[in-house]
C-alpha cells in the first residue's frame, strides 16, 4: 500500500499547477506569521493589563471612615448606606455615603477605598485575580489572531478553489472543442 505524502501540493506531479505550490507556501507563511502574531498579541495584552491593574492598585488607598449616624438595622441586608467622614491621602477631610453593616453605631470605623483625590472608589483587584484576567485576555487575543488568520486562509482557499475549478472547466471545454466531441 502506498503512503500518502502530506506535501501533496508541492511534490512533482504532472497535473499539479503552479498555483498549488504557491498556495501551499502562502498558507505556510500565513500560519507562521499568525503564530508569531498570536504570541506577540497575547504578550502585549497580558503585560498591558497587568501594568494597568498595577497602576490601579497603586492609586487606591484603604482608609478608615467614621460613621456620622447610626446605621439602620434592616432585616436581611448585609450592607446599608450611612453618612461618614474620612481623610483623603493629602490629609483633607471628606464627607460622603459609605456602606456599613446594619446596626453599626455612630463613631464606628469602616474601611473604604479611595482614589488619589480622596473620592470613594471600588477596591482594586487582588494581584492573583488581576494576573489571571490578564492571562485570560492575553490568551483570547492570541486566539483571535489565529482565528482571523484561519478564516483568511479558508476564504482564500475557497476563492482560489473556485477560480481553479473555473480554469479546469475552461481547459476541458477547449480540449473538448479540439477533440471534436468524439465518443469512443
Amino acid at each position: 500500500m502506498r503512503r500518502r505524502s502530506w506535501l501533496w501540493r508541492v511534490r512533482p506531479n504532472p497535473l499539479r499547477r503552479r498555483s498549488y505550490a504557491v498556495e501551499a507556501w502562502v498558507f505556510l507563511a500565513v500560519g507562521l506569521l499568525a503564530l508569531a502574531g498570536a504570541v506577540l498579541a497575547g504578550t502585549f495584552v497580558a503585560q498591558g493589563l497587568d501594568h494597568r491593574y498595577g497602576q490601579e492598585r497603586a492609586a487606591r488607598h484603604s482608609v478608615g471612615a467614621v460613621l456620622t449616624k447610626d446605621a439602620p438595622a434592616h432585616f436581611g441586608a448585609t450592607k446599608v448606606e450611612v453618612p461618614a467622614n474620612w481623610k483623603a491621602p493629602d490629609g483633607t477631610a471628606r464627607t460622603g455615603t459609605v456602606k456599613a453593616g446594619p446596626g453599626s453605631s455612630r463613631g464606628a470605623v469602616v474601611q473604604v477605598w479611595t482614589d488619589d483625590r480622596g473620592q470613594l472608589a471600588a477596591p482594586p483587584l487582588a494581584r492573583s485575580v488581576a494576573q489571571f484576567q490578564a492571562g485570560v485576555f492575553g490568551g483570547l487575543s492570541a486566539l483571535g489572531v489565529c482565528v482571523v488568520a484561519g478564516l483568511g486562509c479558508v476564504i482564500t482557499d475557497k476563492v482560489v478553489g473556485r477560480r481553479r475549478s473555473d480554469r479546469w472547466a475552461a481547459d476541458w471545454t477547449a480540449a473538448d472543442a479540439r477533440w471534436g466531441h468524439r465518443n469512443v
